[in-house]
């Protein structure tokens, strides 16, 4: 299964990136070009760009924009506003997007979908789709205007409309101003069938609110659809990453206030997530981690050992072995990973107890067959509970004591939180 992706989204007004709640109450969040170029730098999986007044003013997305963008990133970026045609999905991929999300043209001219799919291909093509919660009992609510092409619009031979609980979910157009009467999960549905590569779900309920993901939406429409569901709307802090992933079953998470504010970093989110458990896709520069990684003598089982210093009392707190891979993942993530020995596997310190190890600094000696890691701990380094796990010390004429409270002949039973037998090896792990 891919790893679940991270996407900053950057909502454009008037060439602004903007941020509202329920798509209303617009403030200012800086220069996209600047932020494109700033969230790639942090690590960002793909970046998400919305002309969100595009389809309400009539217009196309702002494909200057656009090249401006794809100019400064590498990561994958998708564009979405105003995009009518087939000819406005092959502009927006010639001006350097690399996916094209559609939604007010979908519920106009469904055969869009397919059409679309068929000339860029699935991959290409995210549907958007902005869902209201309304009451399950009530009638769909109809525009106070009808537009002409509501009126015009086919019959959709659509699933049954879903209730979740008393509640189902309408379908909103225009940048979420125009209901449709259709219903969201039975549309979603409708949409993966057409040829469609992902579901961009928005929660209007939620956007903008900080409350956290719809979870009941999200994971419906996930547990409905055979593409992947990016969740949107109401991410406000780094839990609600993890709840959109693993109770709505999101294959990406989309935020917008959590990063534009500085409130969050995304190394800091995906740290939060990989000390859950979540493998994403780690951030950091491949580039440098090579030169890293050419420069290191592994041994002939392709080992080298690492010592763990903590950084605020000095103390090394740990010996342990490390693989390429483990090297790679410590770099990039910023999070100590080591090589079990016994098991031949990759593991990350604290993975299970939450006594993390975040990397502030790595060191190579000068024979360049031993690894430095300067850490912030996040709880005891050793199985025993100890901070270190160097808690015996000899003293000539004493012999081998024990350091500090620990009472002599002491029980060195794991603590409880310890994980794995790789953390229960004493000072060599693993």
């Amino acid at each position: 299964m891919p790893a679940p992706r991270l996407i900053p989204c950057l909502d454009v007004k008037d060439g602004r990136v903007v941020k509202g709640v329920h798509f209303e109450g617009l403030r200012d969040a800086g220069d996209p070009v600047e932020a494109a170029r700033a969230y790639e730098a942090q690590g960002a999986d793909e970046i998400c760009l919305l002309d969100i007044s595009a389809s309400h003013e009539g217009r196309g997305t702002l494909l200057e924009l656009v090249r401006q963008v794809a100019d400064e990133v590498r990561v994958p970026l998708s564009v979405g506003g105003g995009v009518r045609s087939v000819d406005d999905l092959r502009a927006l991929l010639h001006a350097g997007a690399d996916k094209v999300c559609i939604n007010t043209a979908l519920v106009e001219a469904p055969g869009l979908a397919a059409a679309a799919a068929g000339k860029a291909g699935s991959q290409c093509v995210v549907a958007a789709v902005d869902a209201r919660r309304v009451a399950a009992d009530r009638p769909p609510r109809a525009p106070r205007r009808r537009p002409p092409w509501l009126a015009r619009r086919p019959a959709l031979a659509l699933p049954e409309p879903e209730a979740i609980e008393g509640t189902r979910y309408e379908v909103y157009v225009h940048g979420g101003r125009t209901p449709t009467g259709i219903d969201a999960i039975a549309w979603c549905a409708h949409l993966a069938d057409l040829g469609v590569g992902e579901i961009l779900l928005t929660s209007m309920d939620r956007d903008g609110t900080r409350d956290g993901f719809d979870l009941e939406l999200t994971r419906a429409v996930a547990d409905r659809v055979p593409i992947p569901v990016i969740a949107s709307g109401g991410v406000g802090r780094l839990e609600h990453l993890y709840e959109g992933i693993v109770h709505g079953g999101a294959a990406a998470v989309l935020a917008a206030s959590l990063f534009h504010f500085g409130e969050c970093t995304l190394p800091e989110a995906k740290r939060f997530l990989l000390a859950r458990g979540i493998e994403v896709r780690p951030p950091g520069s491949p580039l440098h981690v090579a030169e890293l990684l050419e420069a290191v003598r592994f041994d002939a089982r392709g080992l080298v050992p690492v010592v763990a210093q903590s950084v605020t009392s000095e103390a090394v707190l740990m010996v342990a072995w490390a693989d390429r891979e483990a090297v790679r993942r410590t770099v990039l993530t910023g999070l100590a990973h080591y090589h079990s020995r016994s098991r031949d596997v990759l593991w990350l310190k604290g993975g299970q107890s939450g006594h993390t190890q975040t990397v502030e600094e790595v060191a190579l000696d000068c024979d360049g067959d031993t690894l430095l890691y300067r850490v912030r701990e996040a709880g005891p380094a050793c199985h025993t509970g100890a901070a270190t796990c160097f808690d015996r010390v000899f003293e000539p004429g004493k012999g081998l004591r024990p350091r500090g409270d620990r009472p002599a002949g002491g029980s060195r039973a794991p603590a409880v939180g310890a994980e794995d037998d790789d953390e229960r090896g004493g000072a060599a792990h693993g």
